[in-house]
């Protein structure tokens, strides 16, 4: 039986459906308590940087609301917190030429802006791999768009229209790009910390071991053995039903909000060195529990917060941007059967959803 449901219920987000800075700002806005890294069944609180690398954020469904998780999606600018767009990376200190085609020089930048184009996996190989296909289908592609715009298709209404599509998505990636550049700053990141940190709950944690089995009677076996003398180490490599069990049983530290209620209250109300004197039954099975350690969690250091600090500072710098916009114009919006509608349902008309309480 699989241990990492035993954390408390959460909503699970897959980082490729949502811009990166939506994801970081979902995490620092639950970081006190709710915020889990996939380490053994879901907790590795002072690090959720290492649960974004696994592809998945995590979050208590009370903590996010579906229009907010929409509204930041629509505004995803992915191209300035992402790779993969042309304002992604700045240029590189020397721009070396790497093709010259009919006169006109291809460059090292053209070939980077290529390459953001490709999979995210392909990306991740080395340059020396790639370049030489890069280079050539660098040098088609100029080849056929000359050769495009020698029969006229660049004056097709529809092609201009598009190309006026992928200028205006450009411009909007420097507007975002610029507008971060001048409002998330050193000072402006350490205050918001700050800010953070003083509302942060002093919260106790707990560092236990678990034996998880299906059966109670199993668990009460168990507990005979271990009231006996039997090493709780051994027995949970021997007996427990999940991952940690291969490490004695070692959940590592956490907090009670981090947990499911029953495993919670059971830990937290043992003595250091004690043992649950009764199996403790979850939906996943039935614990024995070994509380090792209580100690009050550590806040975490600005170091630690810098990265979900800064997106979370430039996704609201781009909500409230975008709503100035938007106030200063005239716009009307209108459904798939030509009736108008406004920019926000009914409920939240005239409020950007992150702005709600």
């Amino acid at each position: 039986m699989a241990e990492r449901p035993v954390a408390k219920t959460v909503l699970i987000l897959n980082v490729a459906a949502l811009p990166l800075y939506m994801v970081k700002t979902l995490s620092t806005k639950g970081l006190q308590s709710q915020v889990l890294a996939v380490k053994d069944f879901g907790r590795d609180r002072k690090s959720p940087d290492k649960l974004f690398l696994k592809g998945y954020c995590s979050m208590p469904f009370s903590k996010i609301s579906t229009s907010s998780v929409a509204f930041a999606a629509f505004f995803t600018m992915s191209a300035v917190l992402l790779p993969g767009s042309a304002f992604a990376a700045e240029e590189p200190a020397k721009d070396a030429i790497i093709a010259v085609v009919d006169g006109e020089e291809l460059r090292q930048s053209d070939l980077e802006m290529m390459m953001r184009e490709l999979p995210p996996a392909v990306r991740m190989m080395p340059m020396d791999r790639l370049y030489d296909q890069l280079v050539r289908r660098l040098v088609d592609r100029r080849l056929m768009a000359k050769a495009a715009t020698d029969l006229k298709l660049d004056q097709s209404e529809k092609l201009q229209r598009y190309v006026s599509f992928l200028k205006e998505g450009a411009l909007q990636e420097a507007m975002v790009r610029d507008l971060i550049e001048k409002q998330v700053t050193e000072e402006s990141l350490k205050k918001q910390y700050e800010k953070l940190v003083a509302g942060m709950p002093a919260q106790e944690e707990a560092h236990a071991r678990h034996i998880l089995v299906e059966k109670e009677e199993e668990a009460k076996d168990l507990i005979q053995k271990l009231e006996k003398g039997a090493d709780f180490i051994e027995l949970a490599k021997e007996h427990s039903t999940g991952p940690s069990g291969e490490n004695g049983g070692d959940l590592g530290y956490f907090t009670a909000d981090q947990m499911v209620p029953e495993f919670s209250e059971a830990t937290f109300a043992l003595e250091k060195g004690a043992i649950s004197k009764a199996p403790v039954k979850t939906q996943f099975g039935w614990h024995i529990i070994k509380l090792e350690d209580k100690r009050k969690a550590e806040k975490p250091s600005y170091e630690q917060m810098a990265v979900e600090l800064e997106s979370d500072a430039a996704s609201k710098a781009i909500t409230e941007m975008a709503r100035d916009l938007r106030e200063k114009s005239e716009i009307k919006l209108f459904d798939l059967e030509g009736k108008e509608m406004p920019f926000y349902p009914k409920e939240e008309a005239g409020t950007p959803p992150e702005t709600k309480k």
